[in-house]
């Protein structure tokens, strides 16, 4: 796997064999780490959707919105961490239609951009845009 952070992170490095005997030991670490591959089939599942279903406009928006809820950013701000292009290749379209989805949602008022910094101005709007329910993010 490769691994690209968007945010100050820190990775543990480990021998495979040694993670079973750990989390054997170790009943809060099993119950960590069947929350986590349910939060992970939950994740999964919706951008599943949101990329096979949704239309550009849906899928940015779901993207912007997913963002600030895992960053833990204000509720009505964020620093996008992505490119256009990244958004592009997450998304599944290409950068110049992104950079049409964002400035159509800063025109419709969903959003206001000053270099990275994102404001959300209609937040609820956003949500029925993206068909965002942040609880399978739970």
């Amino acid at each position: 796997y490769g691994i690209q952070a968007i945010v100050r992170s820190e990775v543990m490095v480990g021998r495979a064999e040694d993670f079973d005997p750990i989390v054997d030991a170790h009943p809060e670490m099993q119950r960590f780490f069947w929350r986590l591959i349910q939060r992970n089939e939950a994740i999964g599942y919706e951008w599943l959707v949101n990329c096979g279903r949704r239309d550009s406009t849906a899928r940015v928006a779901h993207l912007l919105c997913e963002t600030a809820v895992r960053m833990h950013a204000d509720i009505h701000h964020m620093t996008n961490p992505f490119t256009q292009q990244q958004i592009a290749d997450i998304t599944g379209q290409t950068s110049v239609n992104v950079n049409r989805v964002l400035a159509d949602m800063e025109r419709q008022g969903l959003i206001r951009r000053k270099g990275r910094e994102i404001e959300f101005t209609d937040l609820s709007e956003m949500h029925r845009v993206a068909s965002f329910q942040p609880s399978y993010l739970e």
